[in-house]
């Protein structure tokens, strides 16, 4: 079939941004400017940079797409794909999920830059409420990227990919100080969120390949771990960074995959003894239980950031990594707006809501309607949220 020269398929937008190349299949042939047209389970292999990407049997809250949407490729999703082919020469647009084919040479592939101005600071509604975007960085590249795109803070630094792939456990203070230095940097003027090492079993780092987290979703990860005595010893080296850091920037800790109030107020503790004072400390909440608890008028208005990712596939019991249970997380399900609007009004101002959840097509203004003003995404997504944000 020739789609002809203005020919296109709908897809789901799902990192804005246009890219335009000619499509490859192969990982490896995409990476130097391509296109690729990948099923989900392959992008594993994907280790450069194309242009753009069009993901078919997409798992879109699993840890590799969010990984893609850290990286801001743009992507779309795609169920449909009959009329896609290698070596055809396409244009993606990331935001609209729109794919054109074109006639046009290839020759020079190119990745279009344009979409709205950065976000404004401070960033209001049209009657005047204050909303903040935060950003969601796994390095000090994507720090730099996110304010320059008017991130409020950084809600979310994801330390456990800092140090790549290093295969000694990073257990001396020294291991965090640079990295933690250089995003620290990168991000000032702005607060920083550092979420301490959060590892599980589908996120393993090369270090830790000896170690037990296993039990999938549901198993050891989080602070879960912390027992366990090395990663125990790396905690403990990134806490001394962090100590040694509060004098010079804004830092604030997030404590993992805490199970319970009990739980997080005797990690909060221990945090505390070791940061020796000045430096606020919050739980990501991230399964049903743990949000009803920490949410509830005991807790005070202690803030709380809630790992909607992680939540999706606690909520509807699908584990998020697997292509084949990707229509049981259903990003726009009333059951879940129902759950969320079952948050105490009074407290969702201190909620920060992180992942993908808000950064998809229709949902931002559906959660400013529910009371929520404090999200983290990624960096890609500020501007485009922004101008949902302003109406």
């Amino acid at each position: 079939m020739d789609p002809g020269p203005a020919a296109e398929l709908q897809a789901i937008p799902f990192v804005p941004g246009r890219a335009r190349g000619r499509l490859h299949t192969e990982p490896a042939r995409a990476a130097g400017g391509g296109v690729l047209l990948a099923r989900h389970e392959d992008l594993h292999r994907l280790h450069g940079r194309p242009a753009g990407l069009i993901v078919t049997r997409p798992a879109p809250f699993s840890h590799i797409m969010i990984g893609v949407l850290a990286a801001g490729i743009p992507t779309v999703l795609c169920t449909e794909c009959g009329d896609l082919r290698a070596g055809q020469c396409v244009e993606i647009d990331g935001a609209s999920g729109r794919v054109r084919f074109l006639h046009a040479p290839c020759a020079s592939v190119q990745e279009a830059a344009s979409g709205p101005p950065a976000a404004p600071r401070p960033l209001y509604t049209n009657d005047g409420t204050p909303v903040e975007l935060r950003a969601s960085v796994r390095s000090a590249a994507q720090a730099r990227r996110a304010v320059a795109r008017g991130a409020a803070a950084i809600g979310l630094v994801r330390s456990e990919f800092l140090l790549g792939t290093t295969r000694t456990p990073p257990a001396r203070c020294e291991d965090w100080l640079r990295p933690l230095r250089a995003l620290c940097g990168a991000a000032a003027p702005v607060e920083v969120w550092v979420r301490l090492l959060d590892v599980a079993a589908d996120k393993r780092p090369p270090w830790m390949q000896g170690l037990d987290a296993g039990g999938g979703p549901l198993g050891l990860q989080g602070v879960r771990l912390f027992e366990q005595a090395a990663v125990r010893q790396v905690v403990d080296a990134q806490l001394q960074a962090l100590r040694l850091l509060a004098d010079e920037y804004r830092i604030g800790v997030i404590l993992p995959f805490v199970s319970s109030g009990t739980e997080f107020a005797a990690w909060r503790r221990y945090v505390e003894r070791r940061l020796g004072g000045g430096v606020a400390v919050v739980a990501m909440a991230e399964h049903l239980a743990v949000v009803l608890d920490l949410l509830a008028p005991p807790a005070g208005r202690q803030p709380v950031s809630v790992g909607c990712n992680d939540l999706m596939q606690t909520f509807f019991a699908a584990d998020r990594d697997r292509p084949e249970l990707a229509r049981y997380l259903d990003p726009y399900a009333p059951a879940l707006f129902r759950f969320l609007d079952a948050f105490p009004t009074g407290r969702r101002e201190d909620v920060q809501l992180c992942g993908l959840l808000s950064q998809l097509h229709g949902v931002l203004p559906v959660l400013l309607g529910l009371g929520f003003r404090r999200f983290s995404v990624d960096a890609v997504s500020i501007p485009w949220l922004a101008q949902s944000v302003r109406g």
